[in-house]
């Protein structure tokens, strides 16, 4: 990783990055008139950014460079260290080869709408293995998730990146993903946080899973003997609507009004308690 005293590399790097999330044909030529240095210079950048900081930069006659995989926004640390995205120090017990592998294999499964077979590094250095289906990747808490549920109990789950020992395509799903082709988001969370709306969601059983999920980023949580309840803020209500189809009838929304349907309704015939 660039020391934090090559500012003038950090700044060429999120340039290449923006340029290459963009459409268009990006060329080596293309790119250094943008950057005003020499074809040479963005070739050791481009270099770079694929070996030390794992970025799945491709090339090909008529497109030039682009990002073969989507890949979350590039991190650049208060250090000066710039990378694709943050992992957490259980990532040091792999390689970043390993860590790429698992995300080049995450990122076909997603595409392909396949379920996975995980193993993570769960406590002391245990390693536990979990048949999944997976949604999206989220940036949350600094890192890189993958949010996706138990393909044995319907279990939702925030996965950090870093603490994927291996990861193996398992077969097709049988129903598409409720979050629809949207593979990497921006933000933390199952939800977006916002300020448009209170959230109040109740989990009516103390699943163990329960705690230590991640519904927003900015959530409050209450335990009691009513069950796990969830506040937060959220702009799109849509957004909890798809969270709250797929939980089914574990939980229940106490607010907002307006997430309460009449009886006949799509959303209530699909088995929500709406109170």
């Amino acid at each position: 990783m660039p020391p934090v005293r090559f500012k003038a590399t950090r700044k060429r790097v999120a340039v290449i990055d923006v340029l290459l999330r963009a459409e268009g044909r990006h060329t080596l030529d293309s790119i250094s008139k943008k950057l005003g240095v020499t074809v040479r210079t963005v070739c050791r950048d481009l270099a770079f950014m694929k070996q030390r900081m794992g970025l799945p930069i491709a090339h090909d006659q008529d497109r030039g460079y682009y990002y073969a995989l989507p890949v979350a926004p590039v991190d650049f640390a208060a250090d000066g260290t710039c990378r694709p995205y943050a992992l957490s120090p259980a990532s040091k017990t792999f390689s970043m080869e390993a860590v790429r592998r698992n995300l080049e294999i995450v990122h076909h499964a997603l595409y392909e709408g396949r379920t996975l077979t995980v193993s993570l590094l769960g406590p002391r250095d245990t390693m536990v293995a979990r048949n999944i289906r997976p949604y999206f990747f989220s940036r949350l808490r600094g890192d890189l998730y993958l949010f996706a549920s138990r393909t044995d109990s319907d279990a939702l789950m925030n996965i950090p990146v870093s603490t994927i020992s291996r990861a193996e395509p398992g077969p097709e799903m049988q129903e598409p993903s409720p979050f629809g082709d949207e593979r990497v988001r921006s933000s933390g969370g199952w939800i977006r946080s916002g300020t448009r709306h209170h959230v109040t969601i109740r989990f009516k059983k103390t699943e163990d899973w329960v705690a230590d999920l991640q519904m927003c980023e900015e959530q409050k949580v209450e335990r009691s003997g009513r069950g796990f309840v969830f506040h937060f803020k959220a702009d799109d209500l849509e957004e909890v609507r798809t969270v709250v189809r797929l939980l089914g009838t574990r939980v229940m929304v106490e607010e907002p009004r307006r997430l309460r349907p009449d009886e006949t309704s799509a959303f209530a015939m699909a088995g929500v308690f709406l109170v």
